[in-house]
C-alpha cells in the first residue's frame, strides 16, 4: 500500500466519526486505586455495571486507560481483559478512546514509609531536601488540603518522593519518567504492539491516546517539568517513538495525545491524527473551545476535549466545598451548559466513586445511586436543559 493510499484510508476512518458529537467520560472502575490495580484485578462485572451507568446518564463514549506494569506482570491476560472491556463498551453502545500511557502520578519508591498527608506536608517543609522556593510552592499549593479534608489520608513517602504525592496519593504514572529513555523502549514496544495488534481495526475504538498529560511526566509539574528543555525532549521523544511503533505496523490506526494544555496540542499537532486537550476552569472553557475550533480548522484536523467538567481544584489544592454534593452540583451548573452548546466533542472526568485520589469528582456512588450532579447531567444530556429549567 502506498503512502497516498494509507493517507486516504485514515482520512476515511476519521471522516466516519462524529468527533463533534462526542459526549463521553473517563472511566476508572470503583475498585482500583490506580491503573495498575484496575487491570491487575480486572473485574468484568464491575465494568459491566459501571459502564451501564455511563450510558444511562447519556454518555456515548468512554476514555479507557491502560497500564504498562500490569501488562509487564501478566502479559496476554491483561490484553484479554482489555479486549473484554472493549466488548463491554460495545454492548453498552459506547465508543472507546484507549489511553496507552500516563504522565500523571508518582512512581512508588522501595524505601517509602506510610504517613498521613498532614505528616507528609510537615515532613517536606521541615526537611533539608527541598529549596526554600520549593517549600513555598508546597505551602501555597497544599496547606489548606493538608490541614483540612486531606489531613488523615494515607500516602507513602520515600527519601526522594516529590511533595506532589500529597495530591496524587496512590496514583502512579505509566511507565514513569525513569522509563521514558531509549534503553526502556524495547519492553514498552512489546506492550504497545500486543495491545494495538489485538485491537487494531476494531470499529468500537475511536483511537489511541499515546500519553495522558505528558506535561506532568517529570513528577515535578509545579516546579519545573515540561518547561525544562531536556525534560520536554525526553517526554516527547518517547511519545513520538510510540506513535512510530503504532504507525509502522498499523498506519491507518488513529492516534492522538491527551495534552493537559491546548497550547501543547497546537505545538505538537504533527504527532496526532486527531487533536485533544484538557480544560477544567469554568472561566476558560469558552475561550479555549473557540481557540480550538479556529486551530482545528486551520490545520484540517478534528479537535476535542478529553478531560473537563470535574469539580477539581488545581493549585492551590482546596476541595472542601467542591467535594460536597452542593459544591459539585453548583460547579456542574457553571460548566455543563458551556459544554452542551460546544461545537466540539468532550469527555468529562468523574463517573463512579471509588478509591482513586479524587473520588469526590465522581457522580455515582458504587451502588449506582446518583449524586445530584448526575441527575442534572442526565437531564442536560438528554434534553439540553437542567431539571430546574423550563422545558
Amino acid at each position: 500500500m502506498t503512502a497516498s493510499q494509507r493517507g486516504k484510508m485514515i482520512s476515511q476512518r476519521i471522516a466516519q466519526t462524529d468527533w463533534a458529537g462526542i459526549r463521553g467520560v473517563n472511566y476508572i472502575p470503583s475498585y482500583g486505586r490506580n491503573l495498575y490495580e484496575m487491570w491487575r484485578d480486572y473485574n468484568h462485572d464491575a465494568f459491566d455495571t459501571e459502564l451501564a451507568l455511563a450510558r444511562k446518564v447519556g454518555y456515548n463514549s468512554v476514555r479507557l486507560w491502560l497500564n504498562y506494569f500490569a501488562f509487564a506482570e501478566r502479559g496476554a491476560k491483561i490484553v484479554d481483559a482489555v479486549e473484554d472491556a472493549v466488548k463491554l463498551c460495545r454492548e453498552h453502545d459506547l465508543k472507546v478512546l484507549i489511553t496507552l500511557s500516563d504522565g500523571c502520578g508518582i512512581r512508588p519508591r522501595p524505601n517509602a514509609r506510610r504517613m498521613t498527608v498532614k505528616q507528609a506536608y510537615d515532613y517536606f517543609l521541615a526537611g533539608a531536601r527541598l529549596s526554600e522556593r520549593d517549600k513555598q510552592i508546597v505551602k501555597l499549593n497544599y496547606e489548606r488540603f493538608a490541614h483540612g479534608v486531606g489531613r488523615d489520608i494515607a500516602v507513602w513517602v520515600g527519601d526522594d518522593t516529590p511533595p506532589d504525592i500529597i495530591v496524587w496519593q496512590h496514583w502512579q504514572p505509566s511507565p514513569g519518567y525513569d522509563k521514558l529513555g531509549e534503553d526502556s523502549w524495547p519492553k514498552h514496544d512489546a506492550y504497545v504492539r500486543e495491545m494495538v495488534g489485538r485491537l487494531a481495526g476494531n470499529d468500537a475504538i475511536l483511537g489511541w491516546d499515546l500519553m495522558n498529560e505528558p506535561e506532568l511526566a517529570s513528577e515535578r509539574p509545579f516546579t519545573n517539568g515540561f518547561n525544562v528543555p531536556e525534560v520536554r525532549d525526553r517526554v516527547m521523544g518517547f511519545v513520538r517513538h510510540v506513535r512510530d511503533v503504532i504507525k509502522k505496523d498499523h498506519p491507518d490506526e488513529i492516534v492522538t495525545v491527551g495534552f493537559a494544555r491546548l497550547e501543547s496540542a497546537m505545538e505538537h499537532e504533527s504527532l496526532a491524527d486527531v487533536l485533544t486537550f484538557h480544560v477544567y476552569a469554568p472561566d476558560r472553557i469558552e475561550a479555549q473551545i473557540e481557540q480550538a475550533v479556529t486551530f482545528g480548522t486551520k490545520v484540517g484536523k478534528p479537535i476535542f476535549i478529553t478531560e473537563t467538567l470535574a469539580n477539581f481544584s488545581f493549585m492551590p489544592y482546596d476541595v472542601e466545598k467542591l467535594a460536597t454534593d452542593e459544591g459539585q452540583l453548583e460547579h456542574y451548573k457553571k460548566v455543563l451548559p458551556k459544554l452542551i452548546k460546544s461545537p466540539i466533542g468532550w469527555m468529562a472526568w468523574g463517573l463512579v466513586v471509588g478509591r482513586i485520589f479524587d473520588s469526590y469528582t465522581d457522580i455515582f456512588y458504587a451502588n449506582g445511586h446518583p449524586r445530584p450532579a448526575a441527575v442534572y447531567l442526565e437531564s442536560m444530556l438528554k434534553s439540553g436543559k437542567g431539571p430546574d429549567e423550563k422545558h
